[in-house]
């Protein structure tokens, strides 16, 4: 066993292609009694139509690396994994105005936009782009919501 009393994990998995292998051998770092705290998407969604094309894109680029932006539902049940005991598995909500949250998409876009697994055409993308920064001025009625799993373990 290990002696890390604390393991916090946020946003992590989504960038892992075997997630759960990773919070498994992350479990075997924790001391007798350790907790690993884990904070993942489970869900991102919008009635934008524009965001749900960029987060549609987003997804692939994920995917063609092997991984899953929603690791959320991967890590819902860790309860079977030995020595540790699944204290929670909830969960949480989190609605942000459009034009707060287009921020964050638009920074990822500009990383994400040159990945050699999009085959979108340039002025495509080049529209994507605009209409992203356009969203800046969105009305505040307009939501996206995050679903974050939150899981909590505890080593035996």
């Amino acid at each position: 066993m290990g002696s890390v009393d604390v393991i916090f994990v946020h946003l992590l998995l989504a960038h892992l292609r075997s997630p759960r292998e990773a919070v498994a051998g992350g479990t075997r770092a924790l001391a007798p009694g350790g907790v690993m705290l884990i904070d993942e998407v489970e869900t991102i969604e919008t009635d934008n139509e524009l965001l749900r094309d960029y987060l549609g894109l987003a997804n692939h680029v994920v995917a063609a690396r092997g991984a899953t932006m929603n690791a959320g539902p991967l890590v819902a049940d860790l309860g079977s994994l030995p020595q540790v005991a699944m204290l929670s598995s909830e969960v949480v909500e989190h609605s942000v105005a459009v034009s707060e949250a287009v921020e964050m998409f638009i920074m990822k876009f500009r990383a994400i936009r040159g990945d050699p697994s999009l085959r979108e055409d340039f002025d495509a993308l080049d529209a994507m782009a605009h209409g992203l920064r356009r969203l800046r001025g969105a009305a505040p009625t307009q939501r996206v919501v995050w679903r974050m799993r939150q899981v909590a373990l505890r080593a035996s």
